[in-house]
């Protein structure tokens, strides 16, 4: 647990960029805060709020949508372009997280950095084939799919702050289904499935579907995604790529559920989901 001496609240996000690198991995992010009320990292003496660099709404970015990192999931819920955006699967999705209370809290971009068992944002984000941007000695757009190769921390060094994440524009007509298994409406998942799919006509021309909970990290599943791209999907086709997803999937070990308990959530909700987008 770390020891917390000092706190700055940078004006500027150059500022906030400098404060991070002069502490060498001494200072940490403070945005909504849900995560370092659970856990300080070991070794930070610093709280860096920034709150005040005006990271906070939706943005055009010509040929995507910026999501600023500061955007509260509520917020996010609330804005209309999650409602209007590839069947409103970003509101849907936002307004599963957590609690009122929290999700007044939460960020977008803590939540898509941090990747705690109730992370539910990574994989909606992945399934639309989102990039994090991140501001830093050297600054880079990095695609979500290789943010989520391993651990995002991998990604960052001391001196980089993640600012946004960008999803496309779509590009004719998309269709999603977005669902989020537990226990209760409070719990943390079990299982999140997000199906987007790109339509020319009835013909899917591209499909993603996005596992979120059973793993550590969100994760694409290409073996279901290509039983339905290119083709006008049947009814065998929905029910061969959810068996293809929950054979594809080792789960983590949970307490709570058996592993072939939590492959048999992946058959079942990957085959709805799949049949909403993609209906």
């Amino acid at each position: 647990m770390g020891r917390i001496q000092f706190y700055e609240r940078p004006r500027t996000l150059d500022e906030a960029v400098r404060i991070l690198a002069e502490k060498k991995g001494k200072a940490c992010v403070l945005a909504g805060g849900t995560s370092l009320a659970l856990r300080q990292p070991p070794g930070v003496d610093t709280f860096v709020d920034i709150s005040r660099l005006g990271l906070v709404g939706m943005e055009d970015r010509g040929d995507s949508i910026a999501i600023k990192a500061c955007t509260t999931v509520a917020e996010l819920a609330s804005l209309p372009q999650s409602y209007q955006l590839y069947g409103g699967v970003l509101a849907r999705a936002a307004m599963a997280v957590a609690s009122t209370p929290l999700r007044n809290q939460i960020t977008v971009g803590g939540n898509l950095v941090q990747v705690m068992p109730w992370s539910d944002l990574p994989g909606v984000m992945l399934a639309l084939n989102g990039q994090i941007v991140i501001q830093g000695t050297t600054s880079r757009i990095v695609p979500l799919k290789d943010f989520y190769a391993t651990h995002p921390r991998n990604s960052l060094s001391a001196g980089d702050l993640v600012t946004e994440v960008r999803i496309p524009k779509p590009i004719g007509r998309v269709q999603s289904s977005f669902v989020k298994v537990g226990k209760t409406v409070f719990d943390y998942a079990a299982l999140t499935v997000t199906a987007v799919a790109w339509l020319s006509g009835n013909q899917v021309r591209e499909c993603s579907v996005a596992l979120g909970a059973v793993r550590p990290l969100p994760m694409r599943v290409p073996q279901a995604e290509e039983e339905i791209a290119g083709r006008i999907p049947t009814r065998d086709d929905v029910i061969r790529a959810a068996a293809r997803a929950a054979g594809a999937v080792e789960p983590s070990q949970d307490y709570r559920y058996s592993k072939d308990y939590r492959r048999q959530l992946i058959k079942v909700w990957v085959k709805r989901c799949l049949h909403e987008a993609c209906s």
